[in-house]
């Protein structure tokens, strides 16, 4: 008996032990069974999510090729017209000089019977022969009528010929502005493929975890046992953390990231240099190759279009006397006068850029300026360090970590178009709504705000501080004039974004078109400013400037990330202003950086930094 109640005692046991065991295989199974659910529900999510990305892909492409095709369509027509131009520019020209040669030959016919008609004279006042005298002076008078009779064809050929220079002077501004218009075009291409290429960057990135997943749901299918699946599950874990272990065991921690990009930029343009073409059309000639090459080639400087190099060299006649226009930029006519410069002589790209830096014996045959280049900010070739107060308001830090070499339109575009918290300060708190009137944000003030078309007030003419409008400094001042013409409304938005609650947009269909519209403008004006960074990276590779161009308030500039830009009206202390027209006045009165110092040109900042002058 004893015997058997051991037995029975043991046979519990290992019953209880049995029954343990089924209830943790059980547990395993549910949790291996939610885990293959969660496996499934990520699969469909990411399949969900790549379709919605290839549908994406396939309007951006078909919008890419369309208006590609219709850049084409317009390069073409204004290159058949160019042509035109220039043949018929051609032709007045050898009229020209035909109408010269007449005049010519007139005026020496006219010359030769004046002295024809003097030595008669003079050969009838020493003998008087009666008969022979009469038929000299009648053939004499003859001459003389001919003569003026040429004489007056003559002014007929000069007034002709004063019609025709006009007309050429016509026909070249036209040209001109072919040129630019194709400019623009390759602008637009330039976003467009930019566009293009994140996008697909995205789909890459989402496509790349798609097969992992997969994966993961083929071992969990394919499980024999619960067991298994739970090891299997466990091993891809242990598997993945490790291999995100030993990926951030081997990042960088030294680098800032202005070096980072700035090391960036310096591959992306030794790149660029190497895979340039090597020949080089007239400038107004627009080659397919230009617009292959503008397909693989990357972004920078060097996708800035041809056109524009064609205008920058239309300005090399223009003579070049006159004083230095600023401390730090170079002399107008000189810097747009390419044949005189060292420069010339160097090779270019398709798109105009300067094929590599200019050597140190090339910068120093540059015109001297009034302040050496060896102390422009940043250094040309090396970095350099600067003391703070030495080059107030950029932040020496900054500067420090690159040079003009160095950096591209994307560097330029993020870092380097303003120093940070100098014409517009850091954004403050979102205040609660209690502090602010925003009521006064309703269709009809809205409505009646943006009839005043307040951004009118940007459009002020002010003169450049730091340059002269001659040379290559006139065709980037004409880019930005017409960019900023363009886009003044944006600026404005950039600085008076008062907020619209999704609770108004919902009940009125303007004011979610407003809104929509507004965060448009923004994205077109940003991505048309980055393309005229790329002139002004031309200007920083040639020696014309340094950074302290944009500093000068000839330049609108948009809220750098971190500073203020919104807007709540009647949020100022004591303001109860009756409608958002009064808000405006109220708010522009406080803060004067809201309408780009444009109202009050006497106070922009820029004016306090002395070496702007000159």
């Amino acid at each position: 008996i004893a015997d058997l109640e051991s037995q029975l005692t043991q046979s519990q046991v290992d019953l209880q032990v049995a029954r343990h065991r089924q209830s943790a295989l059980a547990s395993e199974l549910r949790e291996s069974t939610t885990s293959l659910k969660a496996a499934q529900a990520e699969v469909t999510r990411l399949e969900a999510v790549i379709k919605h990305k290839n549908g994406r892909l396939r309007t951006l492409n078909d919008n890419y090729e369309r208006r590609l095709r219709v850049a084409d369509t317009t390069i073409a027509t204004h290159t058949a017209e160019l042509g035109r131009l220039q043949d018929r520019v051609s032709t007045l020209d050898r009229d020209l000089q035909k109408a010269s040669q007449r005049a010519q030959a007139a005026i020496s016919q006219r010359d030769q019977a004046r002295a024809a008609h003097i030595a008669t004279r003079e050969y009838l006042s020493a003998s008087f022969l009666p008969r022979p005298a009469r038929d000299t002076i009648a053939r004499l008078e003859k001459r003389i009528n001919k003569v003026e009779r040429s004489q007056k064809s003559r002014q007929d050929l000069e007034s002709a010929l004063a019609k025709l220079q006009q007309e050429r002077d016509d026909l070249a501004v036209q040209r001109d502005e072919l040129l630019g218009q194709l400019g623009e075009r390759f602008m637009e291409i330039t976003d467009l493929r930019a566009e293009r290429d994140q996008a697909q960057g995205k789909l890459s990135s989402i496509a790349s975890l798609l097969p992992s997943a997969t994966g993961h749901k083929r071992t969990r299918s394919g499980a024999e046992s619960p067991t298994s699946s739970t090891r299997a599950s466990k091993a891809a874990r242990s598997t993945s953390s490790s291999s995100q272990a030993s990926a951030s065991g081997h990042a960088p921690v030294s680098a800032s990231p202005i070096e980072l990009l700035s090391t960036a930029a310096v591959g992306q343009r030794a790149t660029r240099s190497m895979s340039s073409s090597s020949s080089a059309g007239p400038p107004g000639h627009l080659h397919r190759s230009v617009r292959s090459a503008a397909k693989s080639g990357g972004g920078g400087a060097s996708s800035l279009p041809v056109a524009s190099e064609a205008i920058v060299h239309s300005d090399s006649d223009e003579s070049s006397s006159g004083a230095s226009g600023s401390t730090h930029v170079f002399d107008s006519d000189v810097a747009g006068n390419d044949s005189g410069s060292p420069e010339s002589s160097r090779a270019k790209n398709e798109f105009g850029m300067p094929s590599c830096p200019l050597s140190d014996a090339e910068l120093a045959a540059l015109q001297p300026t009034t302040v050496p280049r060896s102390e422009w900010i940043p250094g040309y070739r090396d970095r350099r360090s600067f003391r703070g107060h030495d080059i107030v308001p950029w932040s020496a830090q900054d500067i420090r970590q690159i040079s003009i070499v160095e950096m591209d339109a994307d560097l330029l575009f993020h870092h380097y178009t303003k120093p940070m918290e100098w014409l517009i300060p850091l954004r403050d708190p979102v205040p609660p709504l209690g502090d602010w009137r925003e009521d006064l944000v309703d269709e009809d003030n809205v409505r009646d705000l943006i009839k005043s078309a307040p951004w009118e007030v940007l459009a002020a003419p002010l003169d450049p501080l730091t340059f002269k409008s001659r040379g290559w400094f006139r065709h980037m001042k004409q880019l930005y004039a017409s960019y900023e013409a363009e886009h003044l409304r944006a600026y404005w938005d950039s600085t008076h974004a008062f907020p619209v609650s999704i609770t108004k947009r919902r009940a009125s269909r303007y004011l979610d078109a407003f809104y929509t519209d507004r965060k448009q403008r923004r994205s077109r004006a940003g991505a048309r400013w980055k393309s005229f960074l790329q002139q002004v990276l031309i200007g920083l590779l040639r020696g014309y400037c340094d950074l302290d161009l944009l500093l000068d308030p000839f330049f609108l500039h948009f809220p750098r990330p971190g500073e203020a830009g919104a807007w709540y009206p009647g949020i100022e202390y004591g303001a109860d202003p009756a409608d958002l027209l009064e808000a405006l006045t109220i708010t522009d009165a406080a803060d004067r950086w809201r309408n780009h110092y444009r109202d009050v040109p006497e106070e922009h900042p820029a004016l306090e930094i002395a070496r702007l002058r000159g």
